[in-house]
C-alpha cells in the first residue's frame, strides 16, 4: 500500500533542497499529511486542516490507551550514559518520521510525485528518486 507524495515547489538541483511551497503525502487508508512552508508560492489549500483526537478512534483504540501508564521522560544522551540506560525515544518511530522528511526533501529535488513502498522501503518505479534513498558515502563511511 504506497504512500503518494506530491509537492508544490520551485525547481530545485538534484542536490540541494532549495524553497518550497507544500509536500502533501496521502496514506493508504486515506490520512493525508501536509507541510506547508509559506516560504514560496501558493499555500497548501487542497484539503481543510483539521485535529486529530481521541474521538476519531474506535472505542476500543480509545481505551486502549486511556489504560497506558504514562512513559518514563526521555533521556538525553549524556543523562542517559551517566544513567547506564538508553537514551530517550523510540527507535522505530524515530525512523518513520526522519523517512517522512527525507521523501518530501526527495519528492521537491526530483520535482515530482512519488509513491513509496513502506513495506520494500523503496520508491516506486522512479530509478532517480530511488538512488537519494541511500547516495553514496564519501570515505571513510561506507554501509
Amino acid at each position: 500500500m504506497p504512500v503518494e507524495i506530491d509537492v508544490h515547489a520551485a525547481p530545485a538541483h538534484p542536490e540541494a533542497c532549495g524553497m518550497w511551497g507544500w509536500v502533501e503525502m496521502k496514506y493508504a487508508d486515506g490520512f493525508t499529511l501536509a507541510f506547508d512552508s509559506g516560504e514560496w508560492g501558493k499555500s497548501y489549500d487542497r484539503k481543510q486542516e483539521r485535529s486529530v483526537t481521541l474521538e476519531d478512534l474506535p472505542q476500543e483504540a480509545r481505551e486502549s490507551i486511556r489504560q497506558m501508564h504514562d512513559p518514563e521522560p526521555m533521556l538525553s544522551f549524556g543523562e542517559a550514559v551517566r544513567q547506564r540506560k538508553r537514551a530517550g525515544g523510540n527507535a522505530d518511530v524515530s525512523h518513520c518520521t526522519s523517512a517522512t522528511l527525507h521523501l518530501a526533501n526527495i519528492a521537491i529535488r526530483v520535482g515530482r510525485k512519488i509513491q513509496f513502498d513502506p513495506v520494500k522501503e523503496q520508491i516506486i518505479g522512479d530509478d532517480e528518486a530511488n538512488r537519494l534513498l541511500n547516495p553514496p558515502m564519501r570515505a571513510p563511511w561506507h554501509l
